[in-house]
């Protein structure tokens, strides 16, 4: 009987190791997931924070935006 238990309590050991833990925690909300634009000029993509608009355009650099005047 003490044998079954500490093969037992071994099984359930590894298991929390394996799964960290999880069992009931309830998981938080992901990342919200920001699409990416385009720049104008050269091409790389940028979120919508970080982008520059000017004249019309979208950027992703004061350099970029310079260079389209």
């Amino acid at each position: 009987m003490v044998r079954a238990l500490a093969i037992l309590a071994a099984i359930a050991a590894i298991a929390f190791f394996l799964f960290g833990g999880a069992f009931g925690r309830k998981r938080g909300p992901r990342d919200e997931v920001e699409d990416l634009i385009r720049c104008d000029m050269c091409g790389a993509y940028l979120t919508r924070k970080e982008a520059i608009v000017k004249g019309g355009g979208i950027f992703c650099s004061k350099e970029c935006a310079e260079k389209r005047r």
